[in-house]
């Protein structure tokens, strides 16, 4: 609080003169010597002259207390303010305080979750440092496979080599030796296998459609399953070979070695095997090998040799005789339906109990051939040189009333 002080001191001069009229007065009243009243008015003036310096001197120095006492209240103000402003800045502070330490209680959080992604990423590149020496090995490993097998193929030698499952449709494997390698389940398509040596080999389920097979050696080799049709073995050695259930439609087995070779449940449609060297050990049903050729239905024997040859009970449906050679040769009971015998030559042959329904014998010469008892359904005459020696033309286009 503010310090009062009086305004002025001349408030208290009104007071004094009357004190002094009143002394006066009772001094008349005590005597009448004037002199001493007089001295001691003059003095009482002197004394109130003095009196009002003195006041105007407690004034001014009043004034300049007043003055002080302002300008420290003046202070005080300011110093009020400061405070307030003091203590509101405080309050932000402590609130920016509070702020901090909950980012700082999260960048706790934040630092240990930081450290186990660190040590998580230090194993993971601990990891991946020793997959990548593991991969560098092998990459070596690879390398040396690699280097080892280019020196291989560039001496044509993949022997023993694991192929399964490849890939190699239209490769010219042209006198490859491929002895021992497994092959099985592979695509061979239209391959170029001529003079490979294939010996040894697991060609199981492989597909070797239109490849050509030409002189390759597949002593021993396993073809179980395989896709052999279309596909071109002349004069390969299938000497012990598993073809057990293997395709061979149209397949082209002239002048191939068959030896002790197993075609157990093959087919053989339209398979061109005149003319084989050495006979396999086990055909399908209704096959047989007659003087180095395989016969049976649908087989294609065209311009086969098979004079003299006692093929009674043998079963030649759909097979292809075209233009064979079929002179003095027993057929006794034989089925020849749907055979193509066009041009063949059956003469002097026996065809007693012969099934030749539906059997083309266009340009075949029949003469002094022995057809008792055989069946001649919806056979085709053309130009056919019966029995008789006569020709089928002037026969009303057949032969079987001219036995």
């Amino acid at each position: 609080m503010l310090l009062q002080l009086p305004r002025d001191m001349n408030q208290l001069k009104p007071m004094i003169i009357v004190l002094l009229m009143l002394t006066s007065a009772l001094a008349g009243c005590a005597g009448d010597d004037t002199s001493d009243l007089e001295q001691q008015i003059a003095d009482l003036q002197q004394s109130n002259d003095e009196m009002n310096e003195t006041i105007n001197q407690q004034n001014q120095d009043n004034a300049d207390l007043q003055s002080q006492l302002e300008e420290r209240n003046t202070e005080i103000a300011t110093l009020s303010s400061n405070v307030a402003m003091l203590q509101s800045t405080i309050m932000v502070e402590e609130m920016y305080r509070d702020s901090l330490l909950v980012l700082l209680e999260d960048s706790n959080t934040s630092n240990e979750e930081l450290e186990s992604m660190v040590e998580a990423a230090n194993r993971l590149i601990i990891s991946l440092q020793l997959d990548f020496e593991e991969l560098q090995i092998q990459v070596s490993m690879q390398q040396n496979l690699i280097d080892h097998w280019i020196h291989r193929a560039v001496n044509n030698d993949l022997s023993n080599a694991d192929l399964s499952g490849i890939n190699l449709s239209g490769a010219d494997l042209n006198g490859v030796n491929l002895s021992g390698v497994d092959l099985s389940n592979a695509n061979l398509v239209g391959a170029n296998l001529s003079d490979a040596d294939l010996s040894n080999a697991d060609l199981s389920f492989t597909n070797l459609y239109a490849a050509d097979l030409r002189g390759a050696n597949l002593t021993d080799s396993i073809l179980y399953y395989a896709n052999l049709s279309d596909t071109d073995m002349r004069y390969t050695d299938l000497s012990n070979a598993d073809m057990r259930q293997s395709q061979l439609i149209n397949t082209d087995l002239r002048q191939s070695k068959l030896r002790n070779a197993n075609l157990d449940y093959a087919n053989m449609i339209g398979a061109n095997t005149v003319g084989i060297i050495l006979c396999p050990n086990y055909l399908p049903n209704d096959w047989q090998c007659v003087k180095n050729n395989l016969i049976g239905p649908y087989a294609n024997l065209s311009n086969v040799d098979l004079r003299y040859q006692d093929l009674s009970y043998s079963n030649l449906s759909n097979a292809d005789l075209s233009s064979a050679d079929l002179r003095e040769t027993q057929w006794n009971q034989a089925n020849l339906s749907n055979a193509d015998l066009s041009a063949a030559d059956l003469s002097s042959s026996f065809l007693e109990y012969a099934n030749l329904d539906y059997a083309n014998m266009s340009y075949v010469n029949m003469i002094y051939t022995n057809t008792y008892s055989s069946s001649f359904e919806n056979t085709m005459w053309f130009y056919t040189i019966c029995p008789d020696g006569t020709i089928s033309e002037n026969n009303g286009n057949t032969c079987v009333n001219n036995v």
